[in-house]
């Protein structure tokens, strides 16, 4: 990802940073109508996780044009998510989930663009933390 595409991911996030906790809230909401096995690997309630989730967001697009930064912290969270039971499936469906609500976040300035670059993203992000978990799968790098 370069520098142009990691700025407009950031302008995007800022734009939904008032609504963070909240977005996440609904994407766990989502999980349960969807998904109730991915979301019981959740604690019941996810008030502190919604906030503590989004924020983590943040740090992965302050630093999407520094990735490297974020490979060991990710790893270790993938580490902890594959303790719980997480698999290449579950990301692809949390993926999914988030994607939407960023998408009815985001109202009119959604697009292409947006959706490839927060996708992009949140491949690379994937990759790192099954990498943690010790899957066999390559580590994504941010396309330039």
């Amino acid at each position: 990802m370069n520098r142009a595409q990691a700025e407009y991911l950031r302008a995007s996030f800022r734009s939904i940073k008032p609504c963070g906790a909240a977005l996440i809230a609904r994407v766990f909401r989502s999980l349960a109508d969807h998904h109730p096995g991915v979301r019981a690997m959740f604690p019941d309630d996810t008030s502190e996780l919604n906030q503590k989730l989004f924020d983590t967001l943040g740090q992965v697009v302050r630093h999407v044009h520094s990735f490297q930064k974020l490979q060991e912290p990710l790893a270790v969270l993938g580490e902890q998510a594959a303790r719980a039971g997480a698999n290449i499936g579950h990301y692809r469906i949390i993926k999914h989930e988030l994607l939407d609500a960023i998408e009815l976040i985001s109202g009119e300035e959604w697009n292409d663009d947006l959706a490839w670059a927060w996708s992009e993203m949140l491949d690379a992000v994937t990759g790192v933390m099954m990498a943690g978990a010790g899957a066999k799968e390559t580590t994504p790098r941010l396309a330039a």
